[in-house]
């Protein structure tokens, strides 16, 4: 026969069981999807011309492992379309090297020499184009684009 106690305590072993279900969706959904926790943002939208580098600042809001590096591109707008706007020299070289983006706080800084790679740009929209690396636990290494916009206004 169930009495009020041995019924309470399978309505608390229940709701526990629930709980855990709950809290075990919530962290495999966070670690689950990478691709949409991986931030990047600009210190500056609006750059004066002439301005050289530009601070770019990575942030991972996941639970799986995230690097950066020093490769960028960009891509300048024109009447509504996104054109990529050609290096300097016709290519670019970077140094090969990764940065672990950390996890929930703050940004992982990365500064990106506009004016080395593509000399003095006019002013206009633009936009620049990085890749993270991502990790899931026992899983192989991927890259998920990144961009953010910015304008360069006359001097």
């Amino acid at each position: 026969m169930l009495d009020k106690k041995r019924i309470g305590r399978i309505l608390l072993c229940a709701a526990a069981l629930l709980a855990a279900l709950i809290a075990g969706f919530v962290i495999y959904g966070a670690a689950g999807n990478p691709r949409t926790r991986q931030r990047f943002r600009l210190d500056q939208t609006k750059i004066p011309q002439g301005t050289e580098k530009i601070t770019g600042y990575f942030r991972n809001d996941s639970f799986a492992e995230a690097t950066c590096g020093a490769a960028f591109s960009l891509d300048r707008e024109e009447n509504g379309v996104w054109t990529e706007v050609p290096y300097k020299n016709g290519e670019a070289f970077f140094y090969l090297w990764a940065r672990s983006v950390r996890r929930f706080i703050g940004g992982t800084p990365v500064v990106y020499d506009l004016e080395g790679y593509y000399g003095e740009l006019t002013p206009g929209t633009y936009r620049i184009n990085v890749s993270v690396s991502v990790k899931r636990a026992g899983q192989n290494w991927y890259d998920v684009p990144l961009s953010a916009t910015f304008e360069i206004t006359e001097k």
